[in-house]
């Protein structure tokens, strides 16, 4: 999965349409958008922390 950070919906809809949509081997794109942020985590300790559970 590949993340592409984006100004907004229309620079986003530009981004398919002009680039990965014409990749010859690229049929269809499922995109997901964060609404909010749940939780903010700025350490890694955190991170690592959450990992072993």
């Amino acid at each position: 999965m590949y993340g592409n950070s984006s100004a907004d919906t229309t620079h986003y809809e530009r981004f398919l349409q002009e680039k990965l949509h014409r990749i010859q081997d690229i049929r269809h794109t499922r995109s997901t958008f964060s609404l909010r942020t749940l939780k903010l985590v700025t350490s890694a300790d955190a991170l690592l922390d959450n990992a072993s559970v």
